[in-house]
């Protein structure tokens, strides 16, 4: 989870002074996996009102799956004056989410004084885009000098995140707060009256302080061995995924991807246990022996308690929390009091030695064991084993299932078309004509306009009962079909037929020439 804020004084006067789409932004949190988020506050949007957007930055080829849990704009009394969130999370790249119309403009025209833009957002993960596996072009590798980050520089991507991170779990403003102060003078006092000078406090103090910080590092440095462990997945994925096809090693690939996240789930085992074997170092007694700690302290001391600092103004504008902290104000304090600001300095600076030493020591453990020994010495041992313990490699290099169905269809179809050029190599020899003819008679037959003529050879049958009236002799022709002819038209008197008639039998196709039928002519004695 990420909280951002960005606060604006004077919004009116802001709103006058400065043009539509103009922002103000607060500091990018740099959260694991190389991902920054940042609150961006338009107090003048396009439309005249107020937006209030959440804008991400993400390495080439990443995305974040997150959501915007909750996005207020709240006025310096702590009232709300708009509030939006999103409904489920979503796929990000480096972009700007958000709403332009967070206030409409005449509510906008209406805010004075001071605003603040609060955004807490909830992120699932950073995930690896897989450009070949959606469609995109995957030629700029390494290799060929495209954008691809190599695994160091994404490491060190993340060593700085670990570093910001832990930097943020407690500014150094926060140790010369007043709360922080009337922390130290409660622990003080519950333990007050132990041996020792005036105004001491006693030792246990700063230790339970202490102990109160280091609160919060076992989830900054869990989040960071895993941001490294999913980086170091996710390149040995993109390997697997360039070397072996999924279509045709399917099962050869998977016991690639198994083993290795096997391994990497225990070296990431192995480097969460030593981080937390760190900070039981840490919790076990404070002890440094560098100078670094008493040169923090020494030089705090000089620019607090020096009477009249030639560089204050420097001093002062560098740490501005240290301004209440002059002499004249330590004089006017009692030996205890004096003695607490003692003691913020000395908390102050074995932090930052306590970080110093702890972030150098995490980013090698996680850099040892999912990095280094990892890939360089336990990575390829690992998918030898696998390989020769997987059994027949013909089996473990065969192809994907729907692949070997497409081949088989495949090989049918060939067989096919090879024995059908057989038949039709075959055909001029049996039937006495060449391809070309074979080809011409299939094209005319299967041709629906095709014409058809009649056989030179197919004479037409005779009526079975004809009569011509008006004849010098009148004669009379009986004639039997053969079974072989179509049966004729019952009559014709000699008229004409009808049109739609005529147009059917020159629609019929022609008739095969029939046997000679037998027939009997009668002729009247004249």
């Amino acid at each position: 989870t990420a909280e951002l804020t960005v606060s604006l004084s004077a919004i009116e006067k802001w709103r006058k002074e400065h043009k539509a789409g103009e922002t103000v932004r607060s500091e990018a949190e740099h959260l694991p996996g190389g991902l920054q988020l940042t609150a961006v506050l338009n107090p003048k949007s396009s439309t005249e009102g107020i937006g209030g957007y959440l804008e991400a930055v993400l390495p080439a080829r990443c995305a974040a799956v997150m959501m915007i849990v909750q996005l207020d704009l709240v006025s310096a009394d702590g009232a709300t004056i708009a509030t939006k969130s999103s409904a489920q999370a979503v796929r990000w790249t480096s972009e700007r989410r958000g709403w332009s119309d967070l206030v409409p403009s005449q509510k906008a025209r209406e805010l004075t004084g001071e605003v603040e833009l609060c955004i807490s957002a909830y992120v699932e993960s950073v995930e690896w885009i897989d450009e070949a596996a959606a469609g995109g072009d995957n030629g700029d590798s390494v290799e060929d000098g495209g954008g691809d980050k190599l695994l160091c520089a994404t490491l060190s991507d993340l060593d700085e995140a670990f570093t910001a991170n832990v930097d943020r779990l407690h500014p150094e403003r926060s140790f010369f707060s007043a709360a922080f102060a009337a922390r130290l003078s409660a622990e003080a006092d519950a333990r007050r009256g132990a041996a020792g000078l005036p105004g001491a406090i006693a030792p246990e103090v700063p230790i339970g302080i202490l102990r109160d910080l280091r609160k919060k590092l076992p989830g900054a440095i869990t989040r960071h061995v895993s941001a490294i462990s999913a980086a170091v997945r996710a390149k040995i994925e993109r390997v697997v995924a360039e070397l072996v096809d999924a279509t045709s090693h399917p099962r050869f690939r998977r016991l690639l991807l198994q083993s290795a996240s096997a391994l990497l789930v225990e070296r990431t085992a192995s480097a969460q246990a030593e981080c937390a074997r760190l900070l039981e170092y840490e919790g076990a007694e404070l002890h440094t022996s560098n100078h670094y700690y008493m040169d923090i302290v020494q030089q705090l001391r000089r620019d607090i308690l020096a009477e009249k600092h030639p560089d204050a103004k420097a001093v002062w504008s560098e740490r501005p929390f240290l301004q209440h902290l002059n002499f004249e104000a330590l004089k006017k304090q009692s030996n205890r009091e004096q003695e607490l600001v003692d003691l913020q300095i000395k908390t102050f600076a074995y932090w930052k030695t306590l970080k110093k030493r702890l972030i150098d020591y995490v980013q090698m453990a996680a850099r040892c064991n999912l990095s280094t020994e990892l890939l360089n010495a336990r990575l390829k041992p690992a998918l030898l084993i696998s390989t020769e313990s997987a059994g027949k490699m013909r089996t473990l290099m065969a192809p994907d299932e729907r692949l070997e169905r497409e081949r088989i269809d495949v090989a049918k179809r060939i067989q096919a078309l090879e024995e059908a050029h057989q038949l039709l190599a075959a055909a001029p020899a049996s039937l006495g004509l060449s391809l070309e003819e074979l080809a011409q008679r299939s094209k005319t037959a299967s041709s629906p306009t095709a014409e058809r003529k009649p056989s030179p050879e197919a004479a037409p049958a005779p009526a079975p009962f004809s009569f011509a009236p008006g004849a010098a002799k009148s004669s009379f022709t009986f004639g039997v079909p053969t079974a072989a002819s179509p049966v004729a038209a019952p009559f014709n008197f000699g008229g004409s037929a009808p049109s739609a008639l005529a147009a059917a039998k020159a629609a019929l196709p022609p008739a095969p020439a029939p046997e000679a039928a037998p027939t009997f002519t009668y002729k009247p004695h004249s």
